[in-house]
């Protein structure tokens, strides 16, 4: 059956330093100026403020997710209906699992998946540690935006990425009589005056090297993140100063003579979430969506060498070797919705996944809790 995706944006948040929001924020907004297209009189120099640079934007699993939605939740709400979707993902993990068919990184992805009051939580498993290079993508979107009070911001600027601009949205994956949703925000470079979102992008790449290494991937990424259009800061590969900028229109990328097919990313889109829907039928179901170039995706309820899982009605059952377990870094992600001032507390959600071991040793979550005061 043919699939489609439908992307609908459920509203914009800024999030803090913190990983606390603010409901309502849009991105900011585009920079029009007439000589920031096309060729350049003057390159724009991405090396410009980084003195004293740190990576301030890592660890917001669902901190900044959940956050936005405690504040914008009615009274008497309950978590899963706050959610309204089968799935809480972030844009990563869909677009790993729609560009699967095509998979050229050698490396194996692993995306772990557990169900908790009635919703299904995938969390990547790559580690998130900070990131020591120089984000010249950063620079970049500062030149194309406007600061706060609407004007070119300056291009000794300094660089941070402690607060960004996302978009929440909750998608729809149809294949015949059957619907997928998943609920999950992207970060959002810029928006047009139109209110179109905007994608930011510096490239090396010439447009054949791009259409064979960078077009699936953006043509995913933009899609997923109701992107109009993407913008190229056009640069040398032995140089960070960009000389020409370009637009791409999304709904244009898959015209273009591409080695890949938008239909068969969708329809593996569709295919691995309804695999693992169908695999967790209940809350503590635990499992491992193991995607590598050449190989067959795997979904594994087993722990690396360890004994199998144990999937009764309501729980996984992992042995564990309690010095490995003592290694673990967990990562909580809590969602706390306060349904009523005094009255109700309610959908106390904690998704416990481990990770820095290659396998995972242990995934345990409590129930959401709901007391009356």
């Amino acid at each position: 059956m043919p699939v489609t995706v439908a992307v609908r944006e459920v509203g914009t948040f800024t999030k803090l330093a913190d990983k606390t929001t603010i409901p309502g924020d849009p991105p900011r907004r585009l920079n029009t100026r007439a000589d920031l297209y096309g060729r350049l009189a003057e390159p724009l120099d991405l090396t410009l403020g980084f003195e004293n640079y740190k990576d301030e934007g890592m660890g917001d699993k669902f901190q900044s997710l959940f956050d936005y939605l405690k504040k914008t939740s009615k009274p008497g709400t309950s978590l899963e209906e706050v959610v309204g979707a089968d799935f809480v993902s972030n844009r990563r993990n869909l677009h790993i699992f729609a560009r699967s068919p095509y998979e050229k990184n050698k490396k194996m992805q692993e995306i772990q998946a557990i169900k908790q009051n009635g919703v299904i939580f995938l969390c990547d498993k790559a580690e998130d540690v900070e990131d020591t290079s120089l984000p010249y993508g950063y620079k970049f979107e500062q030149y194309m935006t406007l600061s706060e009070e609407g004007y070119t911001r300056s291009k000794y600027e300094k660089v941070s990425n402690a607060t960004c601009s996302k978009a929440l949205f909750r998608t729809s994956i149809d294949s015949g009589k059957e619907t997928i949703k998943v609920l999950y925000a992207a970060e959002i470079d810029a928006i047009d005056r139109a209110g179109n979102f905007v994608e930011l992008k510096t490239t090396s790449n010439n447009y054949h090297k791009w259409l064979q290494y960078n077009s699936l991937s953006e043509y995913l990424q933009s899609y997923l993140g109701n992107i109009k259009y993407i913008i190229h800061g056009k640069k040398n590969w032995n140089e960070q100063k960009v000389y020409r900028t370009d637009r791409v229109w999304t709904h244009e990328i898959p015209k273009m003579p591409v080695t890949w097919n938008k239909t068969t990313c969708f329809e593996a889109l569709f295919g691995i979430l309804q695999r693992i829907k169908s695999k967790l039928e209940y809350d503590d179901e635990a499992l491992v969506v193991r995607i590598e170039r050449g190989e067959e995706i795997t979904f594994d309820p087993r722990i690396g060498s360890s004994p199998k899982c144990r999937l009764s009605s309501s729980t996984v059952g992992i042995r564990a070797d309690r010095v490995l377990m003592k290694r673990c870094r967990c990562l909580f992600s809590m969602c706390l919705l306060r349904l009523h001032h005094k009255l109700l507390l309610c959908a106390f959600l904690k998704v416990h996944w481990l990770w820095r071991i290659w396998h995972i040793i242990l995934v345990h979550s409590r129930h959401v809790k709901t007391a009356e005061h």
